[in-house]
């Protein structure tokens, strides 16, 4: 790996993966308030909005009406416990109790009411062939002030046809005609309401958006650790290490020269050299060798002081805010 890569992948590390942690937190800040909730922010003035809604709008007799009020509640002015749903249920009867839930979104409150319905009453029978409208009374959310919703008419046709009616006495069956004998049962009416239920969720996307974020951080957290041994740690962070062979030879060339004993001074450039060349420098020890043993004149301070210079940048280099 040659010096300018070993100089720029640590930039380059780092750099990534600052900008992943910079990614995450701008989808956090953008789109952490946008995440779909029914427990929006409530007109100005109000402190209890509701939506509501019946499903399907048309069916046959006897199948089950859907109902679903969601509620949502300003805390700050409102206590969502003390909130009630008023409802009329006639021609139609609960199938099974009553349900509600209730969490709480920040500032608001939400409760939802659920209420599965049916009627099998003549009173929602309709004539062969032929359909009925069928309107619930209003229903309230009742507080210090009740907030009332007036249904649209629910449409609940006949389970029989006419067609069907008249092909059963001419002996018609599904499988065709029958001379010898009536069919024992009509033909299938072929009604059906195309409304879709509401919509539900195995895990709500308020809640799966922020196992999306821990999960993002995870991931970088993970890259965090497989790129520390390429990454530059922060001047607080570095442990007092022991310096190696090549820094001991350094500070002993440093301190040789500073001393003035140009004896000394060439055997610190020699041992300088030695471990220049076990670290695998051969140019720099090269240099160093030849400082050491110049003849006649003394080892230049200039050319000492640059080869110096040279080997400090190499153990910075190496060492990568690590130890070399």
């Amino acid at each position: 790996m040659s010096v300018r890569l070993k100089r720029w992948l640590p930039r380059v590390a780092a750099g990534a993966l600052i900008g992943a942690v910079i990614a995450v937190v701008l989808v956090i800040a953008l789109t952490g308030s946008n995440q779909p909730s029914a427990a929006g922010s409530l007109p100005p003035g109000q402190a209890v909005a509701a939506t509501w809604s019946l499903s399907p709008s048309s069916l046959l007799f006897g199948d089950t009406l859907h109902m679903r009020v969601e509620a949502t509640v300003d805390r700050r002015r409102l206590d969502p416990r003390f909130l009630q749903l008023d409802a009329p249920l006639k021609p139609y009867e609960l199938v099974r109790p009553r349900r509600w839930t209730d969490r709480v979104i920040g500032r608001y409150g939400e409760i939802v009411y659920r209420l599965d319905l049916r009627c099998i009453q003549s009173a929602c029978a309709s004539p062969v062939g032929g359909l009925r409208r069928i309107t619930l009374d209003p229903a309230r959310l009742v507080y210090l002030q009740p907030l009332e919703h007036t249904w649209s008419a629910v449409v609940s046709y006949s389970r029989l046809d006419p067609t069907d009616i008249n092909a059963r006495a001419r002996g018609v069956t599904p499988f065709g005609q029958n001379p010898n004998r009536a069919s024992k049962q009509p033909l299938p009416p072929w009604r059906s309401a195309s409304d879709l239920a509401p919509v539900s969720y195995s895990v709500r996307p308020g809640k799966a958006f922020w196992f999306a974020v821990a999960f993002a951080l995870l991931l970088v957290s993970a890259a965090g650790l497989m790129l520390r041994p390429y990454l530059p740690r922060p001047a607080f962070l570095r442990r007092q290490r022991e310096p190696g062979p090549l820094e001991l030879a350094l500070a002993t060339v440093e301190s040789a020269r500073a001393s003035g004993r140009q004896e000394r001074e060439r055997q610190a450039l020699e041992l300088l050299g030695t471990e220049l060349v076990r670290s695998g420098e051969l140019r720099l020890a090269e240099s160093a060798r030849a400082l050491a043993w110049s003849q006649p004149d003394p080892p230049e301070p200039a050319l000492t002081a640059a080869l110096a210079l040279d080997v400090r940048k190499l153990i910075e280099e190496r060492s990568n805010g690590h130890g070399a």
